[in-house]
């Protein structure tokens, strides 16, 4: 498990690295954030990605319409790529910050911490994440909470 700090002069990029990282490799793609401020990433999903799962929460009243739109401008435009707002829960707020991926060579990995996504998240805030390769099944129940999540969202 890697842990990523920042700020962090010496990795200043860490955290976008990691995205990245996950968009150039993976073949399912999972996100979750509490609200969406910026989304800046500039890499393109790659053609063998055949999932993708992005949530993003509405409890805050921080997420911002230009910050949806250029995840939809980003997003390819298929089936199997859903772009969900979750507007309410059974109980309590959506809070989450994690980034799941499968890669081509049938590896898991996970982001999880403190960052939502937000150009502060990205360069001043302090955040705290941890960035892992998973097991299969930690993989499929994180997969699972997605997916039953993005069915009401």
């Amino acid at each position: 498990m890697r842990i990523l700090l920042s700020p962090d002069l010496h990795r200043r990029r860490r955290l976008v690295v990691t995205y990245e990282q996950a968009v150039r490799e993976a073949v399912e793609l999972y996100v979750a954030t509490a609200y969406l401020t910026a989304w800046e990433l500039r890499r393109k999903v790659r053609g063998g990605c055949r999932r993708i799962i992005f949530l993003v929460g509405t409890d805050f009243g921080l997420t911002r319409k230009a910050a949806l739109r250029s995840v939809l401008q980003w997003l390819p435009q298929r089936p199997s790529c859903l772009f969900r707002a979750v507007t309410h829960l059974p109980a309590g707020a959506f809070h989450p910050k994690v980034l799941v991926w499968k890669s081509r060579q049938e590896r898991y990995y996970c982001l999880i911490g403190s960052s939502n996504l937000s150009k502060a998240a990205f360069t001043d805030n302090y955040e705290a994440n941890a960035f892992s390769e998973i097991q299969e099944a930690d993989f499929v129940r994180l997969r699972s909470w997605i997916e039953d999540i993005a069915e009401d969202a």
